[in-house]
Protein backbone atom coordinates (compact mmCIF):
# COMPACT_ATOMS: atom_id res chain seq x y z
CA UNK A 1 0.00 0.00 0.00
CA UNK A 2 1.33 3.38 -0.91
CA UNK A 3 0.67 6.66 0.86
CA UNK A 4 -2.32 7.71 -1.24
CA UNK A 5 -4.23 4.52 -0.40
CA UNK A 6 -3.48 4.93 3.30
CA UNK A 7 -4.73 8.53 3.16
CA UNK A 8 -7.92 7.44 1.36
CA UNK A 9 -8.51 4.74 3.93
CA UNK A 10 -7.95 7.20 6.77
CA UNK A 11 -10.22 9.90 5.33
CA UNK A 12 -12.91 7.32 4.53
CA UNK A 13 -12.73 5.95 8.06
CA UNK A 14 -12.94 9.48 9.47
CA UNK A 15 -16.03 10.22 7.36
CA UNK A 16 -17.68 7.01 8.51
CA UNK A 17 -16.86 7.86 12.14
CA UNK A 18 -18.25 11.36 11.65
CA UNK A 19 -21.41 9.82 10.21
CA UNK A 20 -21.80 7.65 13.29
CA UNK A 21 -21.34 10.65 15.57
CA UNK A 22 -23.81 12.87 13.71
CA UNK A 23 -26.55 10.25 13.82
CA UNK A 24 -26.70 10.53 17.61
CA UNK A 25 -29.16 12.93 19.23
CA UNK A 26 -26.51 14.76 21.26
CA UNK A 27 -24.50 16.00 18.27
CA UNK A 28 -27.43 16.66 15.94
CA UNK A 29 -27.56 20.38 16.73
CA UNK A 30 -24.10 20.88 15.23
CA UNK A 31 -25.10 20.04 11.69
CA UNK A 32 -28.87 20.18 11.42
CA UNK A 33 -30.66 23.03 9.79
CA UNK A 34 -31.12 22.98 6.07
CA UNK A 35 -32.27 20.00 4.07
CA UNK A 36 -29.02 20.07 2.09
CA UNK A 37 -26.97 19.59 5.26
CA UNK A 38 -29.26 16.78 6.36
CA UNK A 39 -28.86 15.01 3.00
CA UNK A 40 -25.09 15.42 3.19
CA UNK A 41 -24.95 13.72 6.57
CA UNK A 42 -27.57 11.03 5.90
CA UNK A 43 -26.44 10.10 2.37
CA UNK A 44 -23.25 11.91 1.34
CA UNK A 45 -20.85 11.20 4.21
CA UNK A 46 -21.57 7.45 4.51
CA UNK A 47 -21.38 6.81 0.77
CA UNK A 48 -18.27 8.92 0.23
CA UNK A 49 -16.61 7.31 3.26
CA UNK A 50 -17.48 3.87 1.91
CA UNK A 51 -16.08 4.66 -1.54
CA UNK A 52 -12.86 6.02 -0.05
CA UNK A 53 -12.45 2.97 2.20
CA UNK A 54 -13.06 0.59 -0.70
CA UNK A 55 -10.56 2.46 -2.86
CA UNK A 56 -8.00 2.47 -0.06
CA UNK A 57 -8.34 -1.31 0.40
CA UNK A 58 -7.91 -2.17 -3.29
CA UNK A 59 -4.13 -2.82 -3.22
CA UNK A 60 -4.30 -5.35 -0.37
CA UNK A 61 -7.18 -7.36 -1.80
CA UNK A 62 -6.80 -10.09 -4.44
CA UNK A 63 -7.39 -9.20 -8.08
CA UNK A 64 -10.64 -11.18 -8.16
CA UNK A 65 -12.17 -8.77 -5.62
CA UNK A 66 -11.44 -5.60 -7.63
CA UNK A 67 -14.42 -5.87 -10.00
CA UNK A 68 -17.10 -6.41 -7.30
CA UNK A 69 -15.64 -3.63 -5.16
CA UNK A 70 -15.57 -1.27 -8.13
CA UNK A 71 -19.21 -2.15 -8.82
CA UNK A 72 -20.11 -1.44 -5.20
CA UNK A 73 -18.29 1.91 -5.35
CA UNK A 74 -20.23 2.86 -8.49
CA UNK A 75 -23.49 1.85 -6.78
CA UNK A 76 -22.65 4.07 -3.79
CA UNK A 77 -21.93 6.96 -6.15
CA UNK A 78 -25.31 6.43 -7.83
CA UNK A 79 -26.99 6.51 -4.43
CA UNK A 80 -25.32 9.84 -3.70
CA UNK A 81 -26.48 11.19 -7.05
CA UNK A 82 -30.05 9.99 -6.61
CA UNK A 83 -30.73 10.90 -3.00
CA UNK A 84 -28.19 13.66 -2.63
CA UNK A 85 -27.83 15.69 -5.79
CA UNK A 86 -31.17 15.01 -7.50
CA UNK A 87 -33.17 15.36 -4.29
CA UNK A 88 -35.17 12.15 -4.35
CA UNK A 89 -37.08 11.70 -1.09
CA UNK A 90 -35.05 9.91 1.55
CA UNK A 91 -36.49 6.63 2.82
CA UNK A 92 -37.95 6.94 6.31
CA UNK A 93 -35.65 4.25 7.73
CA UNK A 94 -32.54 6.16 6.60
CA UNK A 95 -33.35 9.30 8.57
CA UNK A 96 -32.58 9.28 12.34
CA UNK A 97 -35.59 9.60 14.64
CA UNK A 98 -34.60 12.98 16.11
CA UNK A 99 -34.11 14.38 12.60
CA UNK A 100 -37.54 13.14 11.50
CA UNK A 101 -39.12 14.97 14.45
CA UNK A 102 -37.26 18.18 13.61
CA UNK A 103 -38.18 17.89 9.93
CA UNK A 104 -41.88 17.38 10.73
CA UNK A 105 -41.81 20.40 13.04
CA UNK A 106 -40.15 22.50 10.34
CA UNK A 107 -42.75 21.47 7.75
CA UNK A 108 -45.59 22.26 10.16
CA UNK A 109 -44.21 25.74 10.87
CA UNK A 110 -43.72 26.43 7.15
CA UNK A 111 -47.32 25.38 6.45
CA UNK A 112 -48.57 27.63 9.28
CA UNK A 113 -46.64 30.60 7.85
CA UNK A 114 -48.15 29.99 4.42
CA UNK A 115 -51.66 29.84 5.90
CA UNK A 116 -51.07 33.10 7.78
CA UNK A 117 -49.85 34.84 4.61
CA UNK A 118 -52.92 33.70 2.70
CA UNK A 119 -55.23 34.87 5.51
CA UNK A 120 -53.92 38.46 5.40
CA UNK A 121 -56.30 40.60 3.29
CA UNK A 122 -54.64 42.28 0.35
CA UNK A 123 -55.68 45.35 -1.36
Amino acid sequence: MDTSHVVMLGVGGALLALTGLTRSRRTAQWWGGSEGQERLVVVGFPCLGGVLCLTGLMPVLPDAAHAPLAGLAVLLCLVVLGWGAFGLPLPRWAVPRHLRARREGRRASEAARRRERRAVPRG
